[in-house]
Parts: C-alpha cells; structure tokens; sequence
C-alpha cells in the first residue's frame, strides 16, 4: 500500500466511516480487477469497470457497493477540488456530503453511487445555494448531452461536477474582484450560507 493511502487511512480528520468504507473499496477493486486504486481522478474508469462487473449480483450487494464506492468517490472529489466531509451520525449514507472550499457547492457522493450503479437519477445528488441555482441551472442546459454510459459513471459524474464547480468558484471571483477577500465555503451548508446576488452581464 502507499503512503498516501497509508495516511489516509489513519487521518483522524477524516470520519472513520469515510476511511472504513474506502479501505472495503481498495480491497474489492484489487481482488476483482487486480488494480490498487490510488485516491485519484484517473482511476474512476477503474471504479466504472469494477461496477460493471457487478451486474448481475443482487440489489442488497449492490446498496453496500452503492456505500463503499460513494465514499471512494467522495474523498476523490474533495481531494481533487478542496472540501470537507459532513457526515452526520444521525444521518443515512445517501445523506453524507462532500462541502467545497471555493463555491456554495455540495455533492451526495453516495446517492450519486447509488445512481450510477442502478441507473435511476430521480434525486438529485447535488446541493447549491439558492441564489445560484438559476444560473447553474441556465449554465448546465447549455452544455452538450452526454451518452447515457457516460452520464451514469464515476468518470462521466466527475466531469460535471467539476464543470459544475470551475463555473461557480468563477461567479465568486468575478463577485469579489482582484482586489476583495474571496469567501472560503466547505464548513457550512451550502444552502444556509450567506452569498452576494449575482446578476449575469447582459449579451446586449
């Protein structure tokens, strides 16, 4: 195992449920696809072909893949972009979020896994501040469509979340300008935080 891994494994930072559950997935990818995942964005298509491999087994396997896979997703996101884990004890796994540092964002990256691996996006997996949803919104209906392969994988969900994420940290930067203190997110809800109206330039 790798040092990285190593530290991650014992951070106490990082919920223990978090670091339990990736260390499941480390060991179930390695068995079934002979490949030691690293933390990192290259190796969703790893995780995409692990959970292709799984097509056949029953749901109840499934929903704790849908648990194990999530958390791996999660700290791969929070690693790649910069954020916190919320994980309340109180809550479901489907419930568990990733918060960013740089935008009024979150991610389920649970209940995204739980997409992916059954194919049904009828909840959404994403939380944003109120007074970004229109524009997120607007942006997002202007991107190109995906395939449906594509939109229910880890690699294809990364993809848009870090669209997701580069277009409104740009919205903050362009609130505060070169010259103000950026906001720093990721320890509050993104749906309770305090952020500045943002009104889009006309095309005009």
């Amino acid at each position: 195992m790798n040092p990285e891994i190593q530290a991650f494994l014992s951070d106490p930072s990082i919920p223990i449920k978090i670091r339990d559950n990736v260390a499941m997935t480390l060991d179930s990818v390695k068995v079934a696809c002979s490949f030691e995942l690293e933390l990192s964005s290259d190796t969703l298509s790893v995780l995409d072909h692990y959970i292709k491999s799984l097509i056949k087994t029953g749901d109840d396997f499934k929903d704790l893949v849908a648990v194990t896979t999530g958390s791996y997703f999660g700290e791969v996101l929070r690693r790649t972009f910069g954020g916190e884990w919320y994980v309340d004890p109180q809550n479901t796994p489907d419930l568990w979020q990733v918060r960013f540092h740089s935008c009024p964002f979150a991610v389920y990256p649970v209940a995204a896994a739980f997409e992916i691996i059954f194919r049904d996006d009828s909840a959404s997996s994403i939380i944003v501040n109120p007074l970004r949803q229109e524009a997120l919104s607007q942006m997002l209906g202007n991107v190109h469509q995906v395939s449906e392969d594509e939109y229910f994988s880890f690699a294809g969900r990364m993809d848009a979340i870090h669209l997701c994420i580069d277009f409104l940290t740009e919205i903050e930067h362009l609130i505060v300008g070169d010259s103000g203190t950026r906001q720093e997110f990721g320890f509050a809800d993104p749906t309770d935080v305090t952020v500045l109206p943002w009104n889009p330039p006309s095309d005009s």
